[in-house]
């Protein structure tokens, strides 16, 4: 699963500078690593003289997700994943109005303009394509 760190801490960063408290419920593929990188976020927090609490890692499968969805004290969804489970998370959510931000796999596409210069774009192009196996958002 790649960029457990990243995409964890993206969220947790944007929700705290904007005033929230934060439930990550992580991957159940990086339930270790993102279980440490909340720890970290909870001491940075308590270190700088804030509750460690107002950031939580929630482990588990897609059960754990659908309760976060439904829960009366979530007022905000934020999903990074496939489309399949973004589409599950955005019906949860519709019963709720609760508002939802999707960033779902795939590809996008690359547009070159008729004065581009190839040889100066075909190495960001190949890197988009096959850094991290491809697995890039």
């Amino acid at each position: 699963w790649n960029y457990p760190f990243h995409n964890m801490l993206n969220h947790v960063i944007s929700g705290i500078f904007s005033g929230n408290a934060v439930v990550s419920k992580v991957s159940e593929h990086t339930s270790w690593s993102s279980t440490y990188f909340g720890k970290i976020c909870r001491m940075a927090l308590e270190v700088n003289g804030h509750d460690p609490d107002l950031v939580q890692t929630v482990t588990g499968f897609g059960e754990a997700g659908a309760a976060l969805v439904a829960c009366d004290d979530v007022d905000k969804i934020i999903f990074t994943g496939s489309p399949g489970v973004g589409r599950k998370v955005m019906e949860g959510a519709s019963k709720y109005l609760k508002p939802v931000i999707l960033e779902l796999g795939g590809k996008d596409p690359m547009v070159f303009c008729d004065d581009v210069k190839i040889k100066d774009v075909v190495p960001w192009a190949m890197r988009g394509c096959f850094q991290n196996c491809g697995q890039n958002c």
